[in-house]
Parts: structure tokens; C-alpha cells; sequence
């Protein structure tokens, strides 16, 4: 048996592809350092991970109790950092999100067509959505 070395991953989970910032992947205290790093082309696109921003529908958190979600800081940071941000609204479930990006109470509920019946698909790996 041969034992390798292994490389070190430099995959960044808060830059999945060009142009991407997954702002929920990262502390808010790293997000200048992160921006400032970058250096990619602009501008950065940042989907609103509309979850973690609520989890009821009746309430929505942009730095009141987490920090994590002030959209405000991110903002600054991109500018101090001379990067160009274009924020998302994802209208249907993204598949980049966990839970495709809903909040809890709406991901918890069926789909249902005009007629009341509640749908439900086989995707091509056999996961039932």
C-alpha cells in the first residue's frame, strides 16, 4: 500500500463558481477579507437566501437577531473592498440552497394543483419532491 500526500481542497464554499458570493456560507467577520481576495470579474451576483432571513413569513430578520443576515454590512464590505454586488431573488427553489432556499414553513407544506391534489415527483435520482 502506497500512502500519498493528500492536496489541500481549495474549493471555497462562499465562492462556488465565477461570479458567485453564498453570503450564509461564511461569517459576517470574514466577508471583507473574502471579498477583498477575490479576484475574479465583477460584479458578484449574491442570491437572498430567503430561509435564513425567515422562518415564518410574518417576520423577517436583516440584522436583527442574526448577524448573518445583515444584508447592509455585506454591502459596505463589497464596497470597501472595490467589488461590485447584483442581489438575487431567487423566485422558485434554488438548488444551491439547502431546502432550495424556503423557509421551514413553506417547504413543510405541499404543492397543490387547482383542483386540491397534492403533486408530488420522482426526480431522476429517485428522491420523491
Amino acid at each position: 500500500m502506497t500512502l500519498t500526500t493528500p492536496r489541500l481542497n481549495t474549493f471555497d464554499p462562499a465562492f462556488p463558481g465565477e461570479n458567485w458570493f453564498f453570503y450564509w456560507k461564511a461569517a459576517p467577520s470574514l466577508w471583507k477579507q473574502k471579498l477583498t481576495e477575490y479576484l475574479g470579474p465583477g460584479p458578484l451576483f449574491v442570491p437572498l437566501y430567503w430561509a435564513l432571513h425567515s422562518e415564518s413569513g410574518q417576520i423577517y430578520d436583516f440584522f436583527q437577531k442574526k448577524p448573518e443576515t445583515n444584508l447592509e454590512k455585506l454591502y459596505l464590505d463589497a464596497q470597501s473592498a472595490n467589488k461590485g454586488l447584483v442581489f438575487l431573488l431567487p423566485l422558485t427553489p434554488t438548488p444551491f440552497f439547502p431546502g432550495g432556499g424556503l423557509p421551514p414553513f413553506l417547504s413543510r407544506t405541499f404543492s397543490q394543483d387547482s383542483d386540491g391534489m397534492i403533486k408530488s415527483v420522482v426526480n431522476n435520482e429517485g428522491k420523491l419532491n
